[in-house]
């Protein structure tokens, strides 16, 4: 399967089931300077999951700062307590560009992907960023 960041960025076929903005922009911290970061998932059709081909779990633009996340690697994203996975399930509304109902299913549900190892991990997360700061 040859999916492309054109294709889901600008997406007709409901593949792509959230789309938001984060980083600065998200957080209230953007200067004139910040540049717009995206966010999206998006699911393939079951019969790809027959093929031996690897399915795509990640797609961004050149810069790295738009990305598309499969909707099984979001999950196993989820599961592992990832700082910037989570971050999507709590976006703020006027962040969220496109969400449809599978998608305000699993955010319904997102105290599911809460747990200790969340804790550790946004603590491991802020000090990585204090020390890159100093």
């Amino acid at each position: 399967m040859n999916l492309s960041f054109d294709s889901l960025h600008h997406d007709t076929t409901g593949r792509v089931i959230f789309r938001g903005i984060w980083g600065s922009h998200a957080y209230g911290t953007a200067t004139p300077e910040s540049d717009r970061d995206s966010l999206g998932v998006f699911m393939l059709e079951a019969d790809t999951y027959l093929f031996l081909n690897e399915t795509p779990a990640q797609v961004a633009d050149d810069r790295n700062d738009n990305r598309y996340y499969s909707l099984r690697n979001f999950l196993t994203l989820a599961a592992s307590a990832n700082p910037n996975i989570l971050d999507a399930l709590y976006l703020p509304h006027d962040c969220v560009l496109t969400a449809t109902p599978a998608w305000l299913t699993i955010q319904k549900n997102r105290a599911i992907f809460l747990s200790r190892k969340v804790c550790d991990t946004y603590c491991d997360y802020a000090m990585g960023q204090i020390k890159r700061a100093r």
